[in-house]
Parts: C-alpha cells; sequence; structure tokens
C-alpha cells in the first residue's frame, strides 16, 4: 500500500509534556542496502535482534518482506513472490510467526524457524497487528461485495474467522484502514482510517477504539483527516495518533477524551509549517513518544506540566519510527537527504539510533 505517496501529491497521570528533553540520541548507522517501501512501517523482533519491513532490492524492483538481522547489518531473510506485499509486516509475540498482507485480499504466515510459508489467510488487506497474547491477528479488509471496508479478527491457532469490525464514518460510509493498534493489556484495537471527500481528497478518516472481548465499538475519539498511525501507550491507558494534515494528539481510552495536543497543522498559515506525520511509537517506558514526520525524526518527553520540545532528526522525511524492546535502539525508515522523490526506492533507508535503556512501564 502506497499511502505515503497519497499523502505527499504512561500507569502515570495523563502524559504531559516536558522542556527538557531527557533523551539523548546517537546515531549508530544506516543499514546500508536497505531500500524500506514508504508505506510499510518497520517493527522489531520480540527478541529485538531482527527489523523487518516490506522493501526492494536493487535486482528487483518489486516489494518484499524482508528481514535484517541488527548484530550482523544485513538481511538474512527475505519472502517474495508473484505477489507484492503491500501492508505491514507483524511479528507473532513469541517471534515465531512472521506475517504480512499481500495483493489478492491475502495475509501470509511464515514460520521463522523454517523460513517457510506456514499458511495463509483469505480475506486481509492492509495493516495487521497481533494481539498481545499471540492468539488473534488483526487485518484491514474489504469484503467480498467490495462495499463494507473494517478490520478483520483471525484466530491464528485455528486459521478461522473471529469476527469483523465495520469501519464507517459519521456518515455511514465505508473506509479503508491504514493503522491498526492491540492495547498492551490486550482488551482494546484501536483503528485509523481514511477515505476520499467529493473533491478527491484523503480526508473523513476516524480514530476508533473497540472493545475486543465484546466485538464492539467502543468510542470514536477523531472524525476528520486521513490517520497515519496509532500507538498505544504501554500501560493501555493511552493513545497517540498522526494523520496527513500533521496534527499528532494524545486520548485518554478509558474516557475517550482528548488530552495534548503535540503537533497542529494549520493550512491558514505559511507553507513552511506543514509537517505531516507518518508514524509514532512509544518508547517502552512510556516517557518518550517519537514522531516520524516529513521534516524529520521528533521526539516527545512525557513528563512535568511543560510545553512541548520536539528534538529534530535526520534532515529528511521519516515514515515509520520503531522502539527496540528494551528501548536501547530507535529505528527510523525515510528518504535518504536530499532525495528528490522521498517515496522512490533506491533513494529511502533505514537509521539506527542508541537510546538510553528503557525501565519496564507501570502496569
Amino acid at each position: 500500500m502506497r499511502l505515503m505517496w497519497l499523502l505527499l501529491s504512561v500507569a502515570m497521570v495523563p502524559p504531559v509534556l516536558g522542556t527538557e528533553p531527557e533523551m539523548r540520541l546517537k546515531h549508530s548507522g544506516t543499514l546500508e542496502g536497505a531500500c524500506p517501501n514508504a508505506g510499510s512501517p518497520i517493527v522489531f523482533s520480540p527478541d529485538g535482534q531482527l527489523l523487518a519491513f516490506v522493501g526492494s532490492r536493487k535486482d528487483d524492483p518489486g516489494h518484499s518482506v524482508m528481514v535484517w538481522d541488527l548484530a550482523k547489518r544485513k538481511a538474512v531473510l527475505t519472502f517474495d513472490g508473484a505477489e507484492q506485499y503491500l501492508g505491514s509486516p507483524a511479528f507473532s509475540p513469541d517471534g515465531k510467526t512472521l506475517a504480512a498482507a499481500c495483493n489478492g485480499d491475502l495475509v501470509k504466515l511464515w514460520d521463522m524457524a523454517t523460513k517457510k510459508e506456514r499458511s495463509s489467510l483469505k480475506g486481509g488487506k492492509g495493516p495487521l497487528a497481533f494481539s498481545p497474547d499471540g492468539k488473534t491477528l488483526a487485518s484491514g479488509c474489504t469484503k467480498a461485495d467490495g462495499n463494507e471496508r473494517g478490520l478483520k479478527l483471525w484466530d491464528i491457532a485455528t486459521r478461522t474467522d473471529k469476527g469483523f469490525l465495520p469501519a464507517e464514518n459519521k456518515s455511514g460510509v465505508g473506509l479503508l484502514i491504514y493503522c491498526v493498534a492491540f492495547s498492551a493489556d490486550g482488551k482494546c484495537i484501536a483503528t485509523g482510517t481514511g477515505g476520499r471527500a467529493p473533491d478527491g481528497q484523503h480526508r473523513g478518516g476516524t480514530v476508533k477504539l473497540w472493545d475486543v472481548t465484546a466485538r464492539k465499538e467502543k468510542a470514536v475519539l477523531l472524525d476528520g483527516a486521513l490517520l497515519t498511525s496509532v500507538a498505544f501507550s504501554p500501560n493501555s491507558k493511552h493513545l497517540a495518533s498522526a494523520d496527513q494534515f500533521g496534527n499528532v494528539v494524545l486520548w485518554d481510552v478509558g474516557s475517550g477524551k482528548r488530552t495534548p495536543t503535540l503537533q497542529t497543522f494549520n493550512p491558514r498559515k505559511v507553507e513552511e509549517t506543514a509537517n505531516p506525520t507518518y508514524s509514532v511509537a512509544f518508547s517502552p517506558d512510556g516517557k518518550t513518544l517519537a514522531v516520524g514526520t516529513v521534516k524529520g525524526l521528533k521526539l516527545w518527553h512525557m513528563q512535568d506540566d511543560r510545553k512541548a520540545v520536539a528534538v529534530d532528526g535526520p534532515g529528511a522525511s521519516v515514515w515509520s519510527v520503531a522502539f527496540s524492546p528494551d528501548g536501547k535502539t530507535l529505528a527510523t525508515s525515510g528518504s535518504k537527504e536530499g532525495a528528490s522523490r522521498p517515496d522512490f526506492e533506491t533513494e529511502s533507508t533505514v537509521r539506527l539510533w542508541q537510546c538510553p535503556p528503557a525501565e519496564r512501564a507501570n502496569k
């Protein structure tokens, strides 16, 4: 899914923002030869040793699921075939399975021990997320008649359908799901959607919370722009969302209410204020929120009752951000500095950043 191409033509009290950044990032290199797709999130394996994303190779202009060994700094697995892989890859919580969506409304599952395809699930399309216990896989999908869009849930053990959650705006129009996340306690799913307005612009999306047990909508947090990323805080109490207009918003999951707005795009001001956001991720201790934007990497520090401070990273667009499970590494994918077409595969790269060790978040 070329989402970025379309976008470009913590228990603690509710998170608040500090003035003095505590995290000091140190650039620790790039994955030479890695060419991530602008539409693919990058994901760590549960042990933090591997990094997966949809990308391309010099000898293959198509999109493949690529797995890199971070210690060796090289690709160790490539899953490809006749189909192009479009959706975000996802590791199961035990690290034994890797899933990715591809053309043909299929979600493929690979066994990481044998390096072979385990099975495929028909009807999945778009972003994926495993439940914390690894028993359920959620995927964006469109029903067979093409008229109903939403989130499909599968039982991983039996490979059977566990239910369908419709994605609609307030007018009842079905919307494509661009991002999905499970809360760490497994009780809630967040989805971010988007659609086309009559003028052809991509907007009209929603942020929704779903009760996993009841399979019912819990709250609609936002009805507006196309959503690019959602992420729960480690204690499951808060949700961060990012959209095409550059808004980064924090939400209280229990009440469904908006808490601090970290960044707002104001179209009435000069062009330099435009800063579309593509990806959000909390550090494992919940103290930092990393955000990938068209103008680089930004960090917000969740502490004290003070104004936000943003820390700019690389001088290029950042499409995806991910913290390693131990919080020692932040990985970002994005365009190379000076790239004329930031969604062009040969002008993309993966950067690694060293972070102080993260503490475990309060339960």
